[in-house]
């Protein structure tokens, strides 16, 4: 008994002069990389990397980090980032935990946001010397943005998850899932206004296999982000009041980031729809007139009273609602 409780003894000494050493190459590992950016021609800023956590874990505080990167434009500043080790929820291995604060603001070449909410959290696989990433589920709830530019918006909860394929790193199947995402202000007024839909749409789902031009790495990070090329959507539903709407269909994404392929749309209450599209400015007067014009023929032809089936197009950088040119084709590039 002596025996064992000597070489346990000796076990906690050994450990408890190794989590020191071990905290201080985690704590300049994390200061390397922001010295880094630096060296990169980011801004990088930081009162202090302060860990936490012994016996058993590694917890480092980011003490008032603020990263912009010059060439998009965008940055990001908060009081604090919390970093930990745990167990990825899907992936069943140890992964990177980034806790961010209640409050944080984000900037854009457009706008400034600031956002604030009682959870906000990143969990993410990193392997191989590269840090390859494996896996990554972004979790919210009870967030809220306010922008600059006059418009609030709030979601009550959300989850956000990309699994790399096994066999080709390049593909992520996404899930997507928001509850209560109260439209930015401006946009709810004009409709509570019109009397069409209440200002937060209760539920939006969706699953999307995504092929990228390269895998994710932390070079996405450091250097440009990998481009989405090719997008199946597999299921995406909204539901918004009487509202409801599902998707499936598949898109090629071009350099630049144009989306060219074919959506397959199924609306219910598509009159309503349509009305709160021209009521918050989604679709000119002009161009409203048109679609509904197009989509009555199109309703009669099929003899629903509520539900519509009609194609949304990207083509040549146009967007058509079946036969009706409503806009120029989105940008899916990612900045």
């Amino acid at each position: 008994m002596q025996r064992v409780l000597l070489v346990l003894a000796a076990a906690v000494a050994l450990w408890a002069a190794w989590w020191p050493l071990a905290a201080w190459r985690s704590v300049s590992a994390t200061e390397g990389w922001l010295e880094a950016r630096r060296d990169a021609g980011w801004q990088a800023e930081w009162a202090d990397v302060g860990i936490r956590g012994f016996p058993l874990s590694y917890i480092r505080t980011i003490v008032a980090p603020e990263i912009a990167d010059p060439g998009t434009g965008w940055a990001w500043r908060a009081p604090e980032l919390t970093l930990a080790r745990a167990r990825h929820p899907e992936l069943g291995q140890p992964g990177l935990v980034v806790q961010f604060p209640p409050e944080q603001e984000v900037r854009t070449p457009e706008q400034r946001l600031t956002v604030t909410g009682g959870m906000l959290q990143a969990e993410m696989r990193l392997d191989g010397p590269e840090a390859r990433l494996r896996g990554a589920t972004l979790t919210a709830q009870a967030l809220g943005a306010t922008s600059d530019a006059g418009w609030r918006a709030s979601l009550a909860a959300g989850r956000l998850t990309a699994l790399a394929s096994e066999a080709a790193p390049e593909v992520m199947t996404v899930t997507l899932s928001a509850e209560g995402l109260a439209l930015p202000s401006e946009t709810a007024e004009r409709l509570r206004r019109a009397d069409l839909a209440p200002g937060t749409i209760e539920r939006l789902q969706g699953e999307a296999e995504v092929t990228f031009d390269r895998a994710w790495d932390i070079a996405a990070l450091e250097e440009t982000r990998p481009q989405p090329r090719r997008i199946v959507v597999k299921d995406a539903a909204l539901r918004w009041g009487a509202l409801d709407l599902r998707v499936a269909g598949t898109l090629d994404v071009e350099e630049g980031g144009l989306a060219d392929g074919e959506l397959l749309v199924k609306a219910t209450n598509w009159r309503e729809i349509l009305a709160a599209a021209r009521a918050t400015g989604t679709l000119p007067e002009r161009v409203a007139d048109a679609a509904e014009g197009a989509l009555e023929l199109v309703w009669r032809l099929a003899g629903s009273p509520r539900t519509l089936d009609i194609p949304l197009v990207f083509r040549d950088g146009r967007t058509r609602l079946g036969p009706v040119s409503v806009g120029p084709a989105p940008s899916l590039a990612l900045p």
